[in-house]
């Protein structure tokens, strides 16, 4: 533990250069470090895009968009019960591939100026319409895919298929996203290399091959975190250099800050019927007596056979905004209980509900920016919140009443 300024400066200046070190230690020059492209989706998203485009001057031809389309499917049985569902076939696939006036583009408006596709693939002859949301360090908001999904089916109707792309190919949680596939940049991977494996050994492949490892390189060492050497140095780092890490956590924003409030004192003032919680410096997670009795006297207990709770209250910051939310989970093969069903009635009633989470309640509490900002002490930055964490709190309550008359 830290127990002094001296000591504080101490230990931040070590990390310094140790960090320093590392940066002097990388062994090769990577263009897309060069360019700042690791933590910016956008420039990633067209590097993808001008792979996928058969037309566009890499002499691949369609060869990375037709693995990529067969890939989707066989990813997971989910892709595979969406594609069937949308009921696309090998011909559609074909036609596709074959359509020399294909249309891809990044950052495209369909119909709605706010909403954005950041990989949009259109075949007129097809009547086939594909679309690719990149998340490598966000997450969705807003009802995102919704939004893209819904502009796809008004402007061009016919067949579609919706792609949600992350690093660990996560589900996502936002409200009616059962028609969204999902894929992982480790699958985005395997395709390049098999890419690269077939291609032949010209010059202008030669350099395209150049482009594409260091592509692979650059995701699996900034977005995968699969450098060996990398891992191994950082853990190297962590041993050596806890202490000023966690002050450097505790001083890049007010996360640290705003959870410890939370947990400590907002929750037990607000929230009186509290049944478990669970605290981290980036989550707060917890149930009601309530919500417990609700589930019990329904004959289940509060956890599902993977682990999670089966309704919850939450505040998290996994990445970009803190989230205040409330939210139904299950395993994927088992279905709906009449209980979840009730407390979906309750907070959002015909809410269609999905294959492992139904989100009934989330509200930003804090964006990114605000994240970062300066406040003057502890109370203007509870002064910032209060208003959102009353109209949470208020929301609690009231769930809790109705469970409370639906005993009885």
């Amino acid at each position: 533990m830290i127990t002094s300024h001296a000591e504080a400066i101490k230990a931040l200046d070590a990390l310094g250069e140790a960090l320093s070190k590392l940066k002097d230690d990388k062994k090769n020059p990577n263009i897309f470090d060069a360019v700042g492209m690791a933590t910016q989706e956008v420039k990633h998203s067209a590097f993808l895009a001008w792979l996928l485009n058969p037309t566009a001057p890499h002499g691949l031809g369609a060869t990375i968009l037709k693995d990529f389309l067969q890939t989707v499917p066989t990813y997971c049985a989910r892709n595979a019960a969406i594609v069937a569902k949308e009921q696309i076939s090998t011909s559609d696939i074909d036609a596709i591939l074959a359509d020399d006036k294909i249309e891809v583009a990044t950052e495209k408006v369909v119909d709605s100026p706010d909403n954005r596709i950041d990989i949009f693939i259109r075949s007129k002859p097809a009547n086939l319409t594909v679309v690719v949301e990149n998340k490598t360090f966000t997450t969705t908001h807003g009802n995102q895919l919704k939004r893209y999904r819904d502009d796809v089916e008004k402007v061009y109707g016919g067949k579609k298929i919706l792609i949600y792309l992350t690093p660990q190919g996560d589900v996502p949680t936002d409200e009616d996203t059962d028609d969204w596939c999902i894929l992982s940049y480790s699958t985005i991977l395997d395709i390049l290399r098999r890419m690269t494996a077939t291609l032949p050994k010209t010059e202008q492949n030669r350099r395209l091959m150049y482009l594409v490892e260091d592509y692979i390189d650059m995701v699996n060492d900034k977005i995968l975190n699969n450098d060996p050497d990398v891992r191994a140095k950082c853990r190297e780092l962590y041993r050596k250099h806890a202490k000023a890490l966690e002050i450097l956590l505790g001083y890049t924003d007010n996360a640290d800050e705003v959870f410890k409030y939370l947990a400590e004192e907002w929750l037990p003032d607000n929230v009186t019927d509290v049944a478990e919680k669970v605290s981290t410096r980036r989550s707060l997670v917890f149930y009601t007596r309530a919500v417990l009795e609700f589930y019990s006297k329904h004959g289940l207990g509060m956890k599902t056979s993977d682990g999670l709770y089966r309704f919850q209250f939450s505040v998290g910051a996994k990445d970009g905004p803190i989230t205040l939310g409330m939210w139904l989970s299950k395993p994927f093969k088992d279905k709906w209980t009449a209980a979840d069903e009730k407390i979906r009635d309750i907070l959002q009633p015909n809410k269609k509900m999905g294959d492992k989470y139904c989100t009934l309640y989330s509200v930003e509490l804090m964006s990114y920016a605000e994240r970062e900002s300066v406040f003057k002490d502890k109370v203007a930055m509870i002064d910032h919140i209060n208003d959102k964490l009353k109209s949470f709190a208020l929301n609690i309550a009231e769930l809790n009443d109705a469970l409370d008359k639906a005993l009885y």
